[in-house]
């Protein structure tokens, strides 16, 4: 998957004109930096190592694991759009879905090597198929947790169900991307940041409280 990722990026670089970064700070600074603020629910994954914490056995580990997949995702992220804003400018940029899929159609070698985006369906099929494997992982193991079951895998089928059945709710392509534009990247954040943070702070204050009731009764 990587390895397609950057040959994707690499193809397209001659298609690039750097006079479609500009201006660099797009409408404004307040629009980038005050508005921008809701997207970082793209950054919504993060939420994934502190659900599997149990799983690591140090916290130099964890917080190992933590450092390297978030450096990842920002240089994949950043590099896929700057890659994508220099070679389709704006607004045009913003009409089109599956930004990599975009570009991956305008690589061709020759007359006889053209649409080759085909072949990557292999590499997009892979990445669908671990992420939706680790989400439903991911929610079968909070339910257990939460509730205290002895096991996770009988959740398994049913809350995929539920996840089939509610990806069927949008009625076509385009309500599930204004569903995706306008509700996740604008909300999403408030699960994976507030919540977390709360939680901890929740933590703090009881084992704060606790160690005072421990030293009350000795």
């Amino acid at each position: 998957i990587s390895l397609g990722f950057v040959f994707i990026l690499i193809s397209s670089w001659k298609f690039i004109d750097w006079v479609d970064i500009t201006p660099i700070l797009g409408s404004g600074a307040y629009d980038l930096f005050v508005k921008g603020i809701p997207r970082i629910s793209i950054y919504s994954g993060i939420i994934g190592p502190f659900l599997l914490g149990s799983y690591i056995k140090s916290h130099k580990n964890f917080k190992k694991i933590c450092y390297t997949s978030l450096i990842f995702s920002i240089i994949a992220l950043t590099l896929g759009t700057l890659a994508y804003s220099l070679v389709y400018p704006y607004p045009s940029s913003t009409e089109s879905f599956l930004p990599i899929y975009q570009l991956a159609r305008l690589i061709s070698f020759g007359r006889f090597f053209e649409r080759i985006e085909a072949v990557f369906v292999l590499m997009w099929a892979t990445s669908a198929l671990l992420y939706l494997s680790v989400v439903l992982y991911l929610i079968a193991y909070t339910f257990k947790k939460t509730f205290k079951l002895s096991y996770y895998k009988p959740l398994v089928i049913p809350f995929a169900i539920l996840v089939f059945t509610i990806s069927l709710l949008p009625t076509n392509q385009i309500s599930a991307i204004e569903l995706e534009s306008n509700v996740f990247r604008n909300y999403a954040w408030v699960v994976s940041y507030l919540s977390v943070t709360l939680i901890l702070a929740i933590a703090v204050l009881r084992k704060k409280f606790g160690k005072k009731e421990a030293k009350n009764k000795q």
